[in-house]
């Protein structure tokens, strides 16, 4: 029994010698360890040793492990034989023309070309299942000997011909999701271009509108006459006041506007109402006679209480589409305008204290009324733009240059009060004007519904001013030649004095729309 057992442990020490090979793992500290890798981490690997044991061994006390070299099997290549190039092609490299196979009646050799091929052929030289049709229509050349030729496949299977370059170049491109071939962007244009003049052609309504906001007013009417009463403070010798710079409020802004349209014609007929506050402080000195001589005594304002200024303006104009496509239209305008300007202050009190060193001054009360009005009148021409974003939104722009004339008005009213009696003295100037104006608004209109829509917009207004005459009733010291002087002096001194008024307005609002050739459509 001692041998039969001996003779098997031999026999497994050499079979497993013989189908197993350890590795050799070289550690840092020289030593060399020969044993199988059964496992690792990332830190430890794990040994089995030919007595069977197992042990870890940390991986940083190693420098390096030669494994056992396997060698590889050898895998038999699959389907050489597909690998083959067909013997049809070797031993007929050069095929007839594809173009060839498209004729209408081929001879007796070319119908035995396209014949399918024998059985035995196809038995020896198997052909690959799917081949690409685009792959290859020419037949390529052998590959190298050390290289695996690729099948190539028969040229019968491509039964189109392909076209040549001429033929390309007169064949239309076609889409291939419409199957239809692209239409040019003229005709589009051409068509748009059409619903846009129908849409013109079309038109015929009429629109009224109406608004709110907040309007600036300065008037050059008012200023104009400070400046003149500083002149005359300056040149008479009867007393007068100075003024300071006005300062402005805005105020209320009302407009309204009625809008006919018919194909390319437009007419307006509107207004607009601004108002705005002024107020400006005053400062100078007073004349008056005591016993035969004259007493002067300084003056000034209590205060500066605001008071109103109104600009009023309608107009009537007319225009008509010289250009226009699916984005905007262009139209020039003429118009008519008269313009109204007005001021009222009854609020402005000034005080003279009577000089102490004097005895027989008085202190005095002067309430200042003073007003003024001006009117305007003229043509305008200018330009519009309308544009409409879809179906919803709309701009509309106008640009206006006005030429006017007119004349102005101012009056002054003073009443004086000293020891509980008064007198009233009261002064007017009246002139004459010519002026040119410049106007621009722009709306941005919102089509809520078919017929209502709503809007927010603006103006801007100035006018220029240029005296034409000046004429008047002050009172200056000297005898009427004096006077006379003395006002020719003024009226050309103060023809640099005229200057502008600006009028500002933005508003909100809303409107409505009859649409006149509705009745006609649903006929």
């Amino acid at each position: 029994m001692g041998r039969i057992s001996s003779l098997l442990l031999l026999l497994l020490f050499l079979a497993r010698s013989a189908f197993a090979e350890d590795q050799s793992v070289y550690m840092k500290n020289g030593k060399i360890i020969h044993a199988e890798v059964v496992q690792q981490n990332s830190t430890k690997i794990f040994l089995r040793f030919q007595d069977g044991t197992i042990r870890e061994i940390n991986k940083s006390d190693i420098k390096k492990i030669r494994f056992k070299v396997t060698k590889p099997e050898k895998v038999a290549k699959p389907k050489e034989k597909e690998k083959k190039p067909i013997p049809v092609l070797k031993k007929k490299p050069e095929r007839p023309p594809v173009k060839e196979i498209a004729k209408p009646s081929p001879a007796p050799e070319e119908q035995a070309v396209t014949s399918p091929i024998p059985e035995e052929n196809t038995k020896q030289t198997p052909v690959p299942e799917e081949v690409p049709k685009q792959v290859i229509s020419t037949p390529t050349p052998s590959p190298a000997p050390e290289e695996t030729p690729k099948p190539t496949p028969t040229p019968l299977v491509e039964a189109t011909p392909k076209p040549s370059p001429q033929s390309e170049a007169a064949t239309p491109i076609i889409s291939p999701a419409t199957n239809e071939a692209p239409k040019s962007t003229i005709p589009e244009q051409k068509e748009k271009k059409e619903e846009t003049r129908n849409l013109i052609s079309e038109r015929h309504g009429l629109e009224i509108s109406f608004g709110l906001g907040r309007s600036s007013y300065q008037s050059q009417v008012a200023n104009f006459q400070r400046g003149v009463e500083q002149y005359a403070t300056s040149l008479g010798n009867t007393g007068g006041f100075l003024y300071s710079s006005p300062q402005y409020q805005s105020s209320l802004a009302k407009t309204i506007n009625l809008r006919y349209s018919w194909k390319r014609f437009v007419a307006d007929l509107g207004g607009n109402d601004f108002q705005s506050k002024e107020a400006a402080q005053n400062f100078g000195y007073i004349v008056y006679p005591v016993s035969g001589t004259s007493i002067f005594q300084n003056a000034f304002s209590l205060g500066a209480p605001y008071h109103s200024l109104y600009y009023k303006q309608a107009y009537a104009q007319a225009s008509y589409t010289a250009y226009s496509n699916r984005l905007f239209e262009l139209r020039p305008i003429l118009g008519y305008q008269r313009i109204w300007q007005k001021g009222i202050d009854n609020s402005t009190i000034e005080a003279s204290p009577k000089d102490p060193s004097n005895p027989s001054a008085f202190d005095w009360a002067i309430r200042n009324g003073t007003s003024f009005s001006d009117f305007l009148q003229g043509y305008s021409i200018g330009i519009a733009a309308d544009s409409h974003w879809n179906e919803k939104w709309e701009t509309r722009f106008e640009i206006q240059k006005q030429f006017l004339h007119g004349d102005s008005t101012f009056t002054r009213d003073q009443i004086a009060t000293v020891l509980g009696l008064g007198f009233e003295a009261r002064s007017t100037l009246t002139n004459q004007w010519k002026a040119n104006g410049l106007t621009l608004s722009g709306k941005l209109i919102y089509h809520w519904k078919e017929d209502i829509f709503f809007w927010t917009g603006f103006q801007y207004t100035k006018i220029h001013y240029s005296l034409q005459n000046f004429g008047g009733d002050l009172t200056l010291s000297g005898g009427p030649v004096g006077a006379y002087v003395g006002q020719q002096l003024i009226e050309n001194l103060t023809k640099g004095l005229a200057g502008n008024s600006v009028a500002t307005g933005l508003f909100i609002g809303a409107g409505y729309n009859f649409d006149l050739k509705r009745p006609s459509s649903s006929q």
